[in-house]
């Protein structure tokens, strides 16, 4: 077989399977006008990983739990999308549409000022686009130390200095978010599907009932033992729950 011949296969199966992606997206679509939901799920999910955004997908599934009034699963895929692309304002808004459906209102913790502040600027970029700027600034700061290097004007090297003073502060805070943003993603966070759960004081079905939730309700994972999980929400509450009573919310 000619290298040729080679390439041209490859390109063609994968102009075929992305057809066959959008197709299926499309048809998932037209599915979902039709109030069809099971079959648009089911559509939807058997495209993931492939040419479609993992948000799209996650967030038309979210869509398609919520016409069918499962608002746990809706939640759960809400918040799965959110964590693919956190400024879409189509997903904010709609995780909290159906948060106010859920029967438990849950009113976090009020953050600093400073704190609010940080996270509102933090949110203004990705994961990915802190990095992208990261390593920009970084590329930057080579060149400009290789005009330095190799400069024999005087005013050129001083206003490199100065242009530094500016690039080294932006890179530090540059940093500061990306790892913000990386330590954020290392929480593991969980949606109650069931009807409801009582939240134990201790990871035993003897222990005592410590409160209640119901489904839909999200919450961090924050220690794990057998087949129980201590989790807190977000006034604060902590307690233990089975792990079968709920779904991780994951990349």
């Amino acid at each position: 077989m000619s290298i040729r011949f080679l390439i041209l296969f490859i390109v063609s199966c994968n102009v075929s399977t992305f057809g066959a992606t959008d197709s299926t997206f499309y048809d998932s679509n037209k599915l979902f006008k039709e109030a069809r939901y099971s079959e648009a799920i089911d559509g939807y999910k058997s495209i993931l990983g492939q040419k479609i955004s993992h948000a799209t997908l996650y967030y038309n599934i979210g869509n398609c739990y919520y016409r069918m009034d499962s608002l746990a699963k809706a939640v759960l895929f809400y918040e799965k999308a959110y964590l693919h692309a956190p400024n879409d304002n189509d997903i904010k808004y709609n995780i909290a549409i159906v948060n106010q459906k859920l029967i438990d209102e849950i009113k976090p913790v009020p953050d600093f000022i400073f704190i609010n502040w940080f996270k509102s600027f933090n949110s203004l970029l990705s994961e990915s686009q802190w990095a992208g700027l990261l390593l920009f600034l970084l590329y930057l700061a080579f060149i400009i130390f290789v005009i330095f290097l190799f400069s024999n004007q005087l005013s050129i090297k001083l206003k490199l200095i100065k242009f530094c003073l500016f690039i080294v502060p932006l890179f530090f805070i540059s940093l500061v978010f990306l790892l913000y943003s990386s330590s954020d993603r290392r929480f593991s966070y969980g949606v109650l599907l069931n009807s409801n759960a009582y939240v134990k004081s201790s990871p035993s079905e003897s222990s005592s009932d410590y409160f209640i939730i119901h489904e839909g309700v999200k919450f961090e994972i924050i220690d794990q033992l057998n087949d129980w999980c201590r989790i807190e929400l977000a006034d604060g509450k902590d307690g233990w729950i089975l792990n079968d009573a709920f779904r991780t919310i994951d990349l």
